[in-house]
């Protein structure tokens, strides 16, 4: 199997539908699943979604934890992808994450 391999082009449609794996993200990373799609608070006031980003280093997966609207960020590191994915699932559920405040934006990897 080829990694790199140019991406098919979407045929354009009204609403995409759902990916095979978001069900399955639903039921067994519920808090994850949240802290990257949900778009407004309880109060309906906006919110920045949150982003992960998943790495191999020093023999272990890890998992950047960037929570946009808090200005914070953290990391989780396991041996195991799976592993890793379910720590962020009990650590972001029983708020238990490691924040550090997050760079700002402008000036990082050219933005402006």
């Amino acid at each position: 199997m080829s990694l790199l391999r140019r991406g098919a082009t979407p045929a354009e449609s009204a609403a995409p539908p759902l990916p095979d794996g978001v069900v399955d993200c639903q039921l067994h990373l519920p808090a994850l699943y949240e802290f990257l799609t949900m778009s407004r608070w309880d109060e309906k006031t906006p919110r920045r979604l949150g982003t992960i980003s998943v790495f191999w280093e020093d023999g272990s997966f890890k998992v950047w934890v960037n929570d946009k609207d808090g200005q914070r960020c953290s990391c989780v590191s396991s041996f195991a992808l799976r592993d890793c994915l379910l720590k962020v699932e009990a650590k972001l559920t029983d708020d238990s994450l490691e924040w550090r405040k997050a760079r700002p934006e402008q000036g990082r990897a050219g933005k402006k």
